[in-house]
C-alpha cells in the first residue's frame, strides 16, 4: 500500500513539474508584435506581414494558434492567416508566430496591450509600426478564403466604380430614349391641339378647303385612332370648287368639323 501511495505522489509531482516546464506563469509571459518589414506609415485597412514573439515558453500548441485565423488581435488588428509557428533560433524559450494581418483601428496610447489567449492575459508591446494613419473607412472587414483580406470601404468603392462603368452607358441610352419619347409625345400633343383648333375655327369654305389641302397629314396622324376623318374630307372636296355654296352647306361642314374635333380630343 505504501509503495502504491509513494508511486501516486511521484506521478502527481511529475505532472506538475511537466506543466510548469511547458508553460511559464502568466506574470512571466511577454509578447512583442511587429511588422516583418518596418513601416513608417500604415493606413487603416492595410494588409501586412507581421510577427508575434512570445517568451518565456517551453511549448506552444500550433493547432490552437492556427485556429486564431480570422479573429481579432488586440482590438486593433485582424488575423488573416497564420503562415508559421516555430521556436526562435535565438532563444529556445521563445516562439515566433508569423502571419498576415489587417490594421483596422488606431491603438490606444498605452505602449503595452493585453492579449487574452487560453485564459492567459499576455502583455504585448507594439514595435516598428511607425505612424498608424486613420481613414474614413468602415471598421468592418471582409475576410476571404485563401489568405486575402479587404476593408469593406475599398470593396464598396470598387463595386461603385464597376456599377458606374456599366451603368453610365445604360443611363445615357435610357436618357436619350426618354428624351426622344418625350419629344415625340410633345410633337403629337402639339399636332393634336393644332388640328382641334383648326377644325373649331373653320367657319368658311376657304378655311375648310385649307384643311383638305393637308389631307395626307391628317390621315397619317389619325390612322388607327378611330376618328372618322375621311367622310368629312370627302364632303369638303365635294363642295369646295363650286362657285355658289349655300350657307346651309357651310354650316353642315362646320358641324362635321366640330364633331371630328371632339373625336380627336377624346380619342387621338
Amino acid at each position: 500500500m505504501r509503495i502504491l501511495l509513494s508511486l501516486f505522489f511521484k506521478l502527481v509531482v511529475l505532472f506538475f513539474v511537466t506543466i510548469n516546464s511547458s508553460f511559464s506563469t502568466e506574470e512571466d509571459l511577454r509578447g512583442i508584435f511587429s511588422p516583418i518589414e518596418a513601416r513608417n506609415m500604415m493606413n487603416e485597412g492595410e494588409v501586412f506581414a507581421g510577427k508575434l514573439v512570445i517568451h518565456p515558453l517551453k511549448e506552444l500548441s500550433k493547432k490552437s494558434i492556427y485556429s486564431l485565423e480570422g479573429r481579432d488581435f488586440l482590438g486593433m488588428f485582424q488575423i488573416v492567416q497564420i503562415t508559421s509557428v516555430m521556436q526562435s533560433n535565438y532563444n529556445k524559450e521563445a516562439y515566433e508566430i508569423r502571419g498576415d494581418f489587417v490594421f483596422k483601428k488606431i491603438p490606444s496610447p498605452e505602449t503595452v496591450h493585453i492579449w487574452s489567449y487560453l485564459g492567459l492575459n499576455i502583455p504585448v508591446q507594439l514595435v516598428g509600426f511607425g505612424a498608424l494613419k486613420p481613414t474614413q473607412a468602415s471598421k468592418e472587414f471582409i475576410l476571404w478564403d485563401g489568405g486575402h483580406s479587404y476593408s469593406s470601404f475599398p470593396l464598396v468603392k470598387y463595386l461603385l466604380i464597376s456599377l458606374l462603368i456599366i451603368g453610365l452607358p445604360i443611363g445615357v441610352f435610357v436618357g436619350r430614349e426618354v428624351h426622344k419619347n418625350n419629344k415625340e409625345a410633345k410633337k403629337k400633343r402639339e399636332q393634336k391641339e393644332y388640328m382641334v383648333a383648326k377644325l373649331r375655327g373653320a367657319v368658311s369654305i376657304s378655311e375648310l378647303s385649307n384643311i383638305y389641302l393637308e389631307k395626307k397629314d391628317w390621315q397619317t396622324f389619325l390612322d388607327g385612332k378611330g376618328v372618322q376623318i375621311d367622310p368629312f374630307l370627302e364632303k369638303i372636296n365635294e363642295y369646295q370648287y363650286r362657285p355658289d355654296i349655300s350657307d346651309d352647306v357651310v354650316e353642315e361642314l362646320t358641324i362635321m368639323a366640330k364633331k371630328v374635333a371632339s373625336e380627336i380630343e377624346s380619342g387621338a
